[in-house]
């Protein structure tokens, strides 16, 4: 059964720019875990991009795998399952121009693109541009200095004062410029490109330590080992990853995200009050929102973390009581629930397999979609 309602203003013209510019494109379809690329991703952002500016998540699309599924036949069903593609700043100008003018105001092909995650910060957002290998990084950073982007120190070029708008610039259909003539600091960090639109944000970025990275964070962990263990051998396709923000106040994650605040004991405050029986979802710690294909077909997948199995156990019940509840007679899923234990705690993981396997979408992850964009997606809800 298809959904009631999905979301294709302003997708559709993105997602046939991609297909235009690389037909065919399976480079970064691997081996790999399902969320390898994702957790590199995470590596290269500060502890502090998990807090967010609530309700926005960290957005991941893997570029590589979406045109694979793609191939060269995008129409508005596959358009549809992209709608975090629209969300993406160095994407959006591929609604603005075409394939050739994207390249030359970019100075790389999307071809060489493997990925693109970004988080939305207080300054603007920040992009991600995982590239195919250093060398690629190293071809689009002299590429903009060739553009008109001036050195800054410390590795970094920016195309004007850090953080200011000039609308004599604005150019949609350039990924540094945009709308609003917005300039930005761009730096490299292996293959990766950051863009950001403030100093201070960058230099945040360009100094994170792995070690001291939001992909390092123990509960950011027990979510993609929740989405790895149920996963294999799906691919990627896109993600979210989300804090109990999107259900409630953000403070608490903020609160972990806070170097200054004990960790440990804030820790042990939370999993007291997670150990609580309250009706609805256990307060959880972070999670990812996956859209997966699997070899059957598409999938949704939702991974919560959380300090050990028994309130994971009750978070799984509650996610597949309320996704039943919420779904039947809008989308039609073959549902499970799991819990998969770690060195940190346990993920609880929901499954839900779309039985209509006919076209490209993705019914169930649109669904979860829209109803998050509504503050409407009842298995997130938490104490009710």
């Amino acid at each position: 059964m298809s959904i009631t309602r999905t979301m294709k203003q302003g997708i559709f013209p993105i997602a046939l720019m991609i297909a235009l510019f690389v037909p065919g494109y399976a480079s970064a379809l691997t081996a790999e875990r399902p969320v390898a690329q994702l957790d590199y991703a995470l590596q290269h952002l500060p502890l502090s991009a998990l807090a967010g500016q609530a309700p926005d998540p960290i957005r991941f699309v893997n570029v590589g795998a979406t045109m694979k599924l793609a191939g060269d036949k995008i129409d508005e069903d596959m358009a549809s399952r992209l709608a975090l593609t629209a969300d993406l700043p160095p994407l959006a100008a591929l609604a603005h121009g075409t394939p050739a003018t994207f390249e030359e105001k970019s100075g790389i092909r999307l071809a060489d693109v493997g990925y693109l995650a970004s988080v939305r910060t207080a300054s603007g957002d920040v992009s991600l541009w995982g590239l195919q290998s250093e060398a690629a990084a190293g071809n689009l950073m002299r590429a903009l200095r060739d553009n008109g982007f001036k050195d800054i120190g410390q590795d970094m070029i920016a195309n004007g004062e850090p953080g200011q708008m000039d609308l004599t610039a604005s150019d949609p259909a350039n990924p540094w410029r945009g709308m609003t003539g917005q300039s930005y600091v761009v730096g490299a960090q292996g293959q990766i490109i950051f863009q950001a639109p403030a100093l201070d944000t960058a230099l945040a970025v360009n100094e994170v330590k792995p070690e001291a990275s939001a992909g390092q964070s123990p509960m950011l962990r027990i979510a993609l080992d929740g989405i790895n263990a149920q996963a294999v051998p799906a691919k990627l396709i896109q993600a979210l990853v989300i804090g109990p923000d999107l259900s409630q106040s953000s403070d608490v994650l903020r609160a972990f995200t806070d170097e200054k605040i004990d960790q440990d004991a804030l820790r042990a405050q939370l999993e007291t009050a997670m150990a609580k029986e309250m009706p609805g979802l256990p307060v959880f710690f972070t999670g990812i929102i996956a859209d997966l294909q699997k070899p059957g077909g598409p999938a949704l997948m939702i991974s919560l973390a959380y300090p050990d199995c028994a309130i994971a156990q009750r978070a799984t019940d509650h996610m597949l009581k309320s996704w039943t509840e919420q779904t039947t007679g809008v989308v039609s899923t073959v549902t499970s629930g799991a819990i998969v234990q770690t060195g940190d705690g346990c993920a609880a993981v929901l499954t839900a397999d779309a039985e209509e396997t006919g076209s490209t979408r993705n019914p169930p992850f649109t669904f979860a979609l829209s109803a998050m964009m509504r503050r409407d997606l009842s298995l997130l809800r938490i104490g009710r």
